[in-house]
């Protein structure tokens, strides 16, 4: 458009506007908007002193669907040493507007973050980080409105890893799957500390790792520990007599949350029973 007037009135003029309300519309709007003058703070300027080649302009809006989908994302890396993800999380807003033809809208569910936007390498305590959605939104699709900056905070429950000692002695491990006709009985387990033999006195430790909440009160009924004497001597089964000392592993069954930090060796004494 072409406009003439004061030099001083036109040389403040930043921007020509013609707007139109879309309030309540659900089709495509054409139509005829005036056209209005702003300087460069946003302030309109009379045009009473000025001559415009066009007073107003044929305006066209595109009037697509909206939907209302939730935001998710994935987690990478590792925290720090010593640290672990605890159960929270939460991403703000949870829910967000987007705005496309019905066809593509009908096949979005949700807006996924990925895992590379969202990573917790090296945290030692909870984790928040602000995600732009625009790189996730799926082909053909907008966010809808302008009082949306298009962007989520995402927070990641990250805490202290707590470390207790449990202490047993070799009663506490069961021996499991006996072969028929033999007595099996413990000789030896070490705990990475303490040896015992099979006449030795002293305990086991347990060394083990969680989350407060998950070892606070850990009691050693709440852990398991077994030889399957069949797996120790799985390699010689087919023997005749399968008389003497094997290797095993003692596995440990824990509660959920919970990591053991050493591990028991042990040997198992099969005898024939005459």
């Amino acid at each position: 458009m072409r406009i003439s007037g004061p030099e001083s009135v036109v040389g403040d003029i930043a921007s020509a506007v013609a707007s139109v309300d879309v309030s309540g519309a659900s089709s495509n709007i054409s139509t005829y908007s005036d056209i209005h003058l702003y300087d460069a703070d946003g302030d309109e300027i009379s045009t009473s002193n000025l001559t415009l080649n066009m007073n107003s302009v044929r305006v066209t809006v595109t009037i697509l669907p909206v939907k209302t989908v939730p935001v998710q994302f994935q987690v990478g890396g590792t925290p720090a040493s010593g640290y672990m993800r605890n159960d929270y999380v939460s991403v703000e807003p949870q829910t967000v507007d987007i705005a496309g033809r019905n066809t593509v809208l009908s096949g979005v569910e949700r807006i996924l973050i990925h895992a590379e936007a969202v990573d917790i390498t090296g945290a030692d305590g909870d984790f928040t980080q602000t995600v732009n959605i625009a790189d996730y939104l799926p082909e053909g699709t907008t966010i809808s409105g302008t009082d949306y900056d298009g962007t989520v905070t995402i927070t990641v429950g990250v805490e202290a890893v707590q470390n207790v000692s449990l202490e047993a002695d070799r009663s506490a491990i069961l021996l499991t799957d006996i072969p028929e006709g033999y007595t099996a009985k413990l000789t030896m387990v070490s705990d990475g500390f303490t040896t015992l033999n099979e006449n030795s006195a002293g305990v086991l430790r347990f060394e083990l790792s969680g989350l407060a909440r998950n070892v606070t009160g850990l009691r050693l009924s709440d852990i398991l520990a077994q030889i399957d004497v069949a797996d120790a001597i799985a390699d010689s089964a087919a023997r005749t007599d399968l008389s003497g000392t094997y290797d095993a592993v003692v596995s440990v069954t824990l509660p959920e949350g919970v990591t053991m930090r050493n591990t028991l060796s042990a040997q198992v004494t099969l005898e024939s029973i005459e």
